[in-house]
């Protein structure tokens, strides 16, 4: 009796991938597959108005994108800031874990949010209207921060007006063509004995790339409440980091100009903190 190829059955290899298990994958697991998918009517909500989940089940997939159950997603505040003084601030919607999105986890303040997956860059929101509630649908913008870790049309090296023409003309279709709605949780590794990562160095060109990193942001750190400009004998102090710590991967969403005091508060920097990192702290530190 011969026993059929089940890694050939179209079916099986089917289900597996709404399963989010890697087509190639036998035997048992060693680690916990998430097998929750999506019902027709949870995909009508989230193309339609946007959906309230726990946001425990958010997961922040290995790309860098947000999932939900077996799908990617977007994020945004429902329920608008109002000020009778300044109006309505609309919110931004976000297509990464980006800076504002991991803040707002750690800060305890993800309960604002909703998981939206249409497209057209048009979302429900809900404004307080006095006596009562209304909601309303209203076209908003892109993070910025997800639109630099994305670098959608080289946006980290363009001038500004160039930056607010991108996140005009942005819409979630753009991100879902490059990263799919439908996934699987489990990513297969890029690198392995066989086929190790390039090694881990400074390419030879790093100091124009460096130089071109800082002239782009006009030589001045890009931490949060920082903004010191350090030029001429003072550019020593002015570093480009990596994000990822991959010194190889230039790419400029990965690339973050920083001053010294900042550049050693970075993950694994400490070693930063000599005679060096005490002078420019000692002088800067009024600045």
């Amino acid at each position: 009796m011969t026993l059929p190829n089940f890694l050939l059955d179209t079916g099986l290899r089917s289900l597996k991938r709404m399963m989010g298990i890697p087509d190639d994958a036998l035997g048992i697991l060693d680690k916990e597959i998430d097998i929750s998918i999506l019902t027709a009517a949870e995909w009508a909500e989230l193309e339609d108005q946007g959906k309230e989940v726990d946001l425990g089940d958010i997961r922040f997939l290995p790309d860098g994108t947000l999932g939900y159950k077996d799908s990617r997603i977007l994020l945004y505040i429902f329920q608008p800031s109002q000020n009778p003084r300044w109006g309505i601030t609309f919110p931004k919607y976000h297509v990464l874990n980006c800076e504002t999105i991991k803040k707002m986890w750690k800060n305890n303040r993800k309960d604002r949010y909703v998981v939206a997956t249409k497209s057209n860059g048009e979302f429900t929101l809900r404004f307080n209207a006095g006596t009562e509630w209304k909601e309303e649908t209203h076209r908003l913008d892109v993070c910025r921060y997800c639109l630099f870790q994305l670098d959608h049309q080289n946006y980290s090296t363009q001038k500004s007006d160039v930056r607010s023409k991108i996140v005009a003309d942005f819409t979630p279709k753009d991100f879902f063509n490059l990263y799919p709605k439908k996934h699987n949780f489990d990513s297969v590794p890029v690198h392995s004995d066989i086929n190790p990562p390039p090694k881990n160095d400074y390419p030879v060109d790093w100091s124009e790339r460096s130089r071109r990193a800082k002239e782009v942001c006009g030589w001045k750190c890009q931490s949060s409440g920082c903004g010191r400009i350090l030029k001429g004998e003072d550019a020593r102090y002015l570093h480009v980091h990596h994000r990822n710590g991959q010194k190889n991967d230039c790419r400029p969403s990965n690339l973050m100009v920083l001053c010294l005091e900042h550049h050693a508060e970075q993950f694994q920097h400490a070693h930063m903190k000599n005679s060096d990192y005490w002078t420019f702290v000692q002088r800067f530190k009024a600045k």
